[in-house]
């Protein structure tokens, strides 16, 4: 079974569904099995399938797409962690279930592209040639 997190504004988790063999539905319309708040939002905007041990998710015709990783997509494999964008409330998709979730940055933009690069490590010591002849001699 998988997690879908609602990430609010401030990147705060406001919601979070157990997603399990079932269709699950997310849109405007209150039969959506996940009803969103969001004028965005088409009235029956993406669905959630169960694809063997895998998610897939697809839109079903909305009129602003749905995004993954900030690619809009028709359909989707879902891998862990992936952000969902759906009108304008966006999600997180996490495969294994998620436990306890905190999320550390809001990304800015779900494109995808923009991936931390560690600091450069510092150049090595350089040496002056007269020190290292002088410790020789020694």
């Amino acid at each position: 079974m998988a997690t879908l997190c609602q990430i609010g504004e401030d990147g705060s988790m406001t919601g979070r569904w157990e997603l399990g063999s079932q269709p699950f539905v997310v849109g405007r319309d209150e039969t959506a099995d996940l009803h969103v708040e969001d004028e965005t939002a088409s009235r029956r905007h993406a669905v959630i399938l169960r694809e063997g041990n895998h998610y897939v998710i697809e839109d079903l015709g909305s009129q602003n797409g749905t995004w993954v990783d900030g690619r809009r997509l028709f359909s989707a494999r879902l891998s862990h962690n992936a952000q969902i964008l759906i009108g304008r409330t966006r999600f997180a998709f996490f495969d294994p279930p998620a436990t306890a979730i905190t999320v550390v940055q809001t990304p800015q933009r779900l494109t995808g592209s923009e991936v931390p690069v560690p600091p450069a490590a510092p150049p090595p010591q350089a040496t002056d040639r007269r020190e290292a002849g002088a410790a020789k001699r020694r």
